[in-house]
């Protein structure tokens, strides 16, 4: 997964915040911060009223701004399903489950 700034005008710009692999997380269980490595929590909706998802969880490690700064995405569920059917949408239904299954495509992209 890679989140990335890009400017231009005057901002001209190509910064990554963060750039990690995503299918090599793990559910972090104790929400602690794990210096550099990147971890995913499960977002609790009773902690404030938003649905239930995850958040991916990283050190912006290429940001400078005084101080030592965590991006998090946190993503519904349904946002979730919408990415896989916008991802899986012209793929065979057992190659998806395939992929579900194992974490890894068979596209050469992903090899």
């Amino acid at each position: 997964m890679r989140l990335s700034l890009y400017g231009w005008g005057r901002y001209v710009l190509n910064h990554d915040l963060i750039n990690f692999d995503v299918s090599d997380l793990e559910l972090s269980r104790d929400r602690t911060y794990f210096g550099d490595q990147a971890y995913i929590e499960r977002h609790d909706p009773e902690s404030d009223g938003e649905p239930d998802g995850l958040e991916l969880v990283a050190k912006a490690s290429n940001v400078s701004l005084n101080g030592d700064f965590l991006v998090r995405v946190r993503l519904t569920k349904d946002e979730i399903a919408n990415l896989a059917r916008i991802a899986f949408r012209d793929d065979p239904f057992a190659d998806v489950v395939a992929a579900l299954s194992t974490g890894h495509t068979n596209t050469p992209s992903s090899m």
